[in-house]
This record gives structure tokens, sequence and C-alpha cells, in this order.
């Protein structure tokens, strides 16, 4: 979608300025829900093409006069080591000629660090609180008003930022500084990245009061400390916790709200070269009973049933790794994977698709891959979001598609998909299903025109998509007037014509 919208950019600016002037209607987001490690979920939003691009307009404008935010893998590991280097700086003089410089900081007066983040920060940021922050830093009034109104309409409510968007991890890091702010004037050695902050303390007491000014400092504009992850530790263990951190391959910017739970992304990859390794953590996972007596092989191997937070960084690790390396050994493992960790989904599915773009159709990697797919859809108990991805994975590897030679489980999966179109309440999996669909030509193209109609906005990206797939399969008369459809349909609007571009 965006390769067509960068290359409209001046008429799609054009347009939407028009719109703008004209009192702009925004299309309401959508939203799925996306598993987190634990029982938790994050909200995943869709906007539409020309609220993202307003959205970015407005808050590029808002900031363009501030300083600039960086959240690059390496200012998280600054960040993470950052109260080692302050505890080391406040040793005795003395200390700096005695050898082994990990030791000297049991000589630093700093012996405690406390660790805390925000519950679920991005979802209840007060607009009225951001507002006033953008005012007060000389923003000018009627960019934040409209960025407010925008913000609102969209999400049809007064609190809250979307995830997963440029945008808000700049207006957000605006928010989370008023809160930094008023723990350094109170004297405390606090750093923070996104909404997650350390501070030094000298004394257990201080730590108590630094967990009371930051929680206070929260409330003042409307959030929340997380509780299971806003903990005290002595010095020398969070000095070991954190040695060895360094950027990963991929050095993808960080740009979601719960940074503990995705650092193994992008801190100390498993590379091409690690395959063996990497596979080697996949393949120890497994599921264990209550009286389950853990011997010397499997000290080190992860217990699924009971899975922990670094478990699920290391599993993530370990996927992304092997999808770098293209090695299909861990095909097998999918199924387990997805069912007890599900918030790994979106790993696992990007490492099928990997893997089965690589594949012939003899190879053996293949028919497990069809396997996989099948007993996912067949016997996980999948949400929605998870479902998508599926789905996803089901449409790019074109596994509905009769020509696989098995017209019998072709039929199956189409039945499947065809059932979640039909029976979800969730929109974007909805768009999702139906553009499955119409890539193999299993639903009409006025049916996808009509669905497009009916959905918000927000995902007209996907049903523009499943009409141009769904009208490329025909031939002859059913072609000419497809096309005759789709042109009619790329004049509701300027943005349908960009999206359909040369259908």
């Amino acid at each position: 979608m965006w390769d067509k919208v960068a290359a409209q950019a001046g008429p799609i600016a054009g347009f939407l300025e028009n719109q703008l002037r004209a009192g702009f209607q925004p299309a309401p987001q959508v939203e799925i829900a996306a598993r987190k490690p634990a029982h938790g979920v994050r909200p995943v939003p869709y906007w539409g093409t020309l609220e993202r691009v307003a959205y970015r307009a407005l808050t590029t404008a808002a900031v363009a006069d501030l300083d600039p935010f960086d959240r690059s893998p390496q200012t998280y590991i600054n960040f993470i080591t950052e109260p080692g280097r302050y505890a080391r700086d406040r040793q005795p003089a003395r200390a700096q000629n005695r050898l082994g410089e990990f030791f000297l900081f049991l000589e630093s007066p700093v012996k405690y660090v406390v660790k805390s983040d925000i519950t679920a920060f991005y979802q209840f940021i007060d607009h009225a609180v951001l507002a006033n922050e953008l005012l007060l830093l000389g923003v000018n009034f009627e960019l934040i008003e409209a960025l407010m109104e925008l913000l609102a309409e969209v999400q049809g409510r007064n609190y809250g930022l979307p995830q997963l968007l440029d945008a808000s991890d700049m207006l957000s890091e605006i928010y989370a500084d008023r809160i930094e702010r008023d723990l350094l004037r109170s004297g405390f050695a606090a750093w923070r990245f996104n909404d997650d902050f350390r501070i030094a303390c000298d004394t257990y007491a201080d730590s108590l009061a630094a967990i009371e000014a930051l929680d206070a400092a929260a409330r003042r504009v409307g959030l929340v400390l997380s509780e299971h992850k806003t903990v005290t530790v002595g010095i020398v263990k969070y000095i070991l916790d954190a040695l060895g951190l360094s950027p990963s391959e991929a050095g993808q910017a960080v740009n979601l709200d719960d940074v503990e739970d995705i650092v193994g992304d992008y801190t100390d990859d498993f590379g091409k070269e690690d395959a063996d390794a990497a596979y080697d953590v996949i393949r120890k996972a497994e599921v264990r009973s209550a009286d389950f007596v853990v011997g010397p092989e499997e000290a080190h191997s992860i217990n699924l049933s009971s899975i922990r937070g670094e478990d699920v960084r290391l599993l993530r690790r370990a996927i992304n790794g092997l999808t770098l390396a293209g090695d299909a050994r861990a095909v097998d493992e999918i199924v387990q994977l997805a069912r007890y960790a599900p918030s790994l989904t979106p790993n696992l599915m990007r490492y099928l698709r990997t893997i089965g773009d690589q594949c012939e159709p003899q190879d053996d990697a293949w028919d497990d891959i069809i396997e996989a797919v099948d007993r996912l859809a067949g016997e996980v108990a999948l949400n929605a979001w998870q479902n998508m991805w599926l789905v996803d994975v089901i449409h790019d590897l074109g596994l509905l598609s009769r020509d696989l030679g098995d017209e019998e489980a072709a039929k199956r999966r189409a039945e499947w998909v065809d059932d979640l179109r039909r029976d979800t309440e969730n929109e974007a999996l909805r768009a999702a299903a139906t553009r499955a669909l119409a890539a193999q030509g299993l639903i009409s193209l006025t049916s996808v025109i009509a669905a497009a109609d009916r959905t918000s906005d927000a995902l007209l990206h996907f049903y523009t998509s499943a009409g141009r797939e769904c009208a490329q399969l025909l031939t002859g008369i059913e072609a000419t007037e497809a096309q005759k459809a789709l042109t009619a349909w790329a004049k509701s609007s300027k943005l349908h014509g960009f999206l359909l571009g040369d259908s």
C-alpha cells in the first residue's frame, strides 16, 4: 500500500489538504487485540491512509522545534547501563587505584536500582494533559487543537495514542518526559527510555522513596505504575543482568510500549551463523508436568507449561535467527510454540512465510509447512489477531489454490477462512479473510466492493488489494466487467483511485 501512497505523495497531500479545509471527517480506527507474553492483550489499531498521513504531518509540525528523541537499540543499551556508570563514578577516589573494576562497585555508595514502567502507557495518555504540555513547550495552539481533535475523532475517546505509529512515539516521549522531570527536580538519579524507568539509590529507604515519587508523578498525569514490574534490585545484581547487552544485527528502532518484553528482539541476536544454537533453543523447549524432575540436561531448557518473560525473549530471538538464516528445521515446532507462547505469533508466521517462499512443492519442508498451517487452524485456540496472521500466511503462500495438488485440503482451508470471514466480529480479520479468498477467486469482486462499503476506510487498503487480486484472475467478458466495476469503485474518491492504481 505505502509504495502506492509514496508514488502519489504530492496529489495525496493536495487531496488531504482540501479535505482538511472542507472539514475532514476521519474514518474511525479498527482495533484488534494482540496477545502478550502472559495472559494479557495489547490493542493494535488500524488507521486509514489519510488519517495516518494527517496524524504524522500534524505531529511532525508540532514537534519540529523540540529536541529530537532517539529510541535506537544503542540508546536503550545506554539507558540500561547508565545506573552502573553512575555507581562507578560515585566510588571513593581511593578505589580508582585498585584492581578489578567490577568489584569496586561494592565500594560505591549506590546500593540499589529501582526498575519500573507504566501500565498500558499509550492507552491512557490523557489528551488534555498532552495538549497542555505541548502548549507549555510553545507549540502553536491551532496545531495542538487540530491534533487533539483528530485523535479524539479517530479513536472515539479523549485519551490514548495509537501504538506502532511514529507520531505516537513522538507524542508519548513528550508526555513521559514530564514524569522524568518531576523525578530529576526532586533530586533522584533517574533515567528513562520511553515509559521504562531506572532510579539509582544509596539505601533501601531511598528506593522506597523513589518508588513513591515515581508513582506520584505518574498519577499526576493520569497513569499508574506496573505493580509486577516495579522492583528494587541490588546494584551488583543489576550490573550482572546488564552485562553483555549489545545492539542487534537488525538494528531496528524500538517503539513498542512494553520494552522489557521485547529486549531480546534488539539485543544479542542469533545471526545466520548461529542457526544451530538457535535451533537448539527451540528444540529443547518442552511441556513438562508439575511433578517433572529437572535433570542436568534440562537445566538450561525452556518449560513451555510455565513460560517466563525471559523464555519468550529467548525463543523470539531464536525464531528470528532461523528466519534470517532460512533454516527450516524448526517448522515442526511451530504449532507447540504458538499454543504456549502466543505472543510469538508474528515471529512464527514470518518464519513460516520465509521458509515457504524458498521451498518447492516437492520439498519436505513444504509439506511440513502445510501440516503446521492446518494444525494451527484446526487444533489450536487462536484469537482474532493470531487468526489474522495465519490467514496472511495462507494468502501469501497461496495455500487456498487448488493447483497445489490436494484439492480437498485446499477446499477445507478455504471453508475455514470463509467461516472466519462470515462469523468474526473483528473487522480487521474479516478484511484479511476476504483478501485471502479473493486472491484465489473464491469470492466475487462485487462482494469485495460491498464489504468495503460496509467497513471503515481504515481497512480500505485490504479491500482494494483484494479487488485487484480478484480482477487479475478473470478473463474474457468477466475481466471486462470487472474492470468496469473497478473503474467505478476507483471514482468513489481520490483515495480509492490512488489505492486501486492501474487496476
